[in-house]
Parts: C-alpha cells; structure tokens; sequence
C-alpha cells in the first residue's frame, strides 16, 4: 500500500479548451527519453489557440510501466472489480467491460461508424502510448477538444526562490467536427456563459485572501485572489485574478480565511512580442524578437452551493505541511529526492456568486 502523505483532501483542478493547434514542427513537440532509473519516457507539448491572441500550452508525459489496470464496476456490490495486466499485454486485454485505469482518450483520427456517418475513432490509452499517438495523428491547423488536469508542482530558481509551476496535462483530445471554423477574435468570444468558453479552468481552492491591485482603476478593475492549494505531494499558494468588482466584493464580504469553493473562469496567456534590446553595437534589428506569454487565470464564477467551512483550517493546514516535511525528509534519507513545499458580470441576480 502507498504510504499517505497527509490526510487532506486534495484540491483537483481541471480545465477544458477547444481551438487549432500550433507548434507540431516544432523541435520541442515530442521527445523520447529515459528516466533515471531506466524507463523509457515520451513527453508532448504543443499548442491551443483559442483565439487570435490567446494561445495555451498543454503536455502529457507518459513513461514505461511494469503493469497496467483495468477495472469494471461490480452490478451486485456496487465495488469496482480490478484486473492486474502485464505491460506487455496491455494491448491485447480486451475482458468484457473492462476499462483502463488513468487512461487518456484520444480521437484523432476519423471513420463511418455503423450508421454510415463520419466519426472519430475514440482510443483508451496509457499516457505513454497516447503521447505516440498524438504524436503521429496530429496536425498544425487541426481543431480539438482538449480537457484534462492543472498538476501543480514547487521548485526552487537560481535565487532560490520558491516558484510554483502549473502545467496544463492532457486527459481527453479529440478532433472537432467543425474543422473549418475560423480561430476567433477575443472580441467576438462571448464571455457570459462559461459552458460556450473556449478556455475554461474549474478549480477547487481554499481561500486565503483578495486584494484590489495597485494599478486597478474604474474602468480596468483587477484583484488578486490568494488561494492554497493541497497536492498528493505538495501545499502551496496560487493566485487568481478577478475583473469584475461586483464578485470581487462578494469574495470579500463572504469568504473567510479556509473556506474552500469551486470557481470557474478563463485561462489567458497572451503573447507579447518585444524587439531585442539595443546591444550598443549599431542599428536593432526588428527581425529579432522575443516572445514572452503573460498567463492569467480570472476568476468568472464561484459556484456558492460548493462553499466548505469545515474541512481545512489554519491547524490542518500547517499539520499537513509538517506531515509533508517529515514524509520527504524520511524519503531523503532512504534516497529518494524530496519534492520543494512552501508555504463579465455575474450570470443571473439572483445568483450573486
């Protein structure tokens, strides 16, 4: 049995997207590799622009594994019934029922299904060979349905500092049938009902505190929400962001410090492209720029049903901390590397979240 870590609930964090795909040619898009204790290891990355000027990168990292499972749920108990298959069989299982456990679906490529109409033909992968098959299906320019998990991890900069990285992971992409439509203009994208956004992020976060930022005016409004997050492996802050005041304020008058809530809202991360700084050696030189990505995740919605009161505290929190600390420590003495842990307008009225 895994050894438990601490005992708070994790706060899972999602998102869905759907817009073209770019960086396919690129050297980074798909790599194979080994892992320090020899498994072979696949990476993706590529991305999704959901409109002219917002593009979002995703990945997926799959390695070697002894075994796989696959699982059904028991009509009479009500349990899931699991079976144990060697990775070299993972492929050839095909028990009545039976579905692979953490796989990612994958439907990119295109066929008549019984009814004579053209569908895509939906595969149940392990990540290590869905990275292969995104990476032999998909195409620049193709339009996709991507949903999966925000995995949250901390390392340590050069300054030693403690950044707190969010990588987008792939558990579902598969071909749209609108494969004509053109990527649309921010301005067109209609931001008033999150179900038709085409970059959504659904979190569930345990409030510390928001803050109306330095440079917010009337008629540009922006606060930072703080919120910790709890992973299987690590406890850190992340920040979101809220444009609209009226929820803004709302946030303020009924959250307290640990309560926790679901929020939904968009993922930005528009490029911006700045000319090379003059070197001091002659003219610049337009052809050389830098492009850096501004990443944003606004806060749109609170889902005020889902507010919890009860279940994290100030005590649970650092409690759980000192759990992660001693379990690290004792995984570092057996040598095993330790991860870093530190600490549109509302919808409808008569909803006011």
């Amino acid at each position: 049995m895994a050894k438990v870590k601490h005992d708070l609930t994790q706060t899972r964090k999602t998102f869905r997207l759907i817009g073209k795909v770019v960086g396919v040619t690129s050297k980074n898009y798909y790599q194979e590799t080994t892992t320090k204790s020899g498994r072979s290891m696949r990476i993706i990355n590529f991305g999704i622009e959901t409109s002219t000027t917002n593009k979002i990168f995703v990945q997926l990292l799959g390695t070697e594994n002894d075994k796989v499972y696959f699982s059904k749920k028991n009509e009479e108990t009500g349990k899931w019934d699991t079976e144990e298959v060697a990775w070299s069989d993972r492929v050839k299982f095909d028990k009545d029922g039976y579905r692979l456990t953490g796989a990612v679906n994958v439907g990119l490529q295109r066929a008549l299904d019984a009814s004579g109409r053209e569908s895509n033909v939906n595969q149940h992968l392990t990540p290590f060979d869905a990275c292969k098959a995104i990476k032999n299906n998909l195409t620049d320019g193709a339009r996709v349905f991507v949903k999966g998990t925000k995995d949250v991890s901390t390392y340590l900069d050069k300054e030693n500092n403690t950044r707190v990285s969010v990588k987008l992971t792939i558990d579902q992409i598969s071909l749209c049938s609108d494969q004509d439509s053109e990527t649309p203009e921010e301005a067109d994208i209609d931001y008033s009902d999150i179900a038709n956004i085409p970059n959504v992020f659904e979190d569930t976060v345990i409030y510390e505190s928001i803050k109306q930022d330095s440079d917010s005016t009337a008629d540009n409004f922006s606060a930072t929400v703080t919120t910790i997050h709890v992973g299987y492996d690590n406890i850190c802050e992340i920040d979101y962001k809220v444009r609209n005041p009226k929820l803004a304020k709302i946030m303020k008058e009924r959250m307290k410090p640990y309560n926790a809530i679901k929020i939904s809202g968009i993922i930005v991360n528009n490029a911006i492209v700045k000319e090379e700084d003059d070197d001091g050696w002659g003219i610049s030189d337009s052809s050389k720029k830098v492009t850096d990505y501004q990443k944003e995740y606004t806060i749109m919605r609170c889902e005020g049903s889902s507010l919890d009161t009860t279940s994290y505290s100030k005590e649970n929190i650092e409690k759980a901390k000192a759990s992660l600390l001693e379990f690290n420590s004792n995984d570092k003495a057996d040598g095993v590397p330790a991860p870093v842990i530190k600490s549109s307008d509302v919808a409808e009225e008569d909803d006011l979240w």
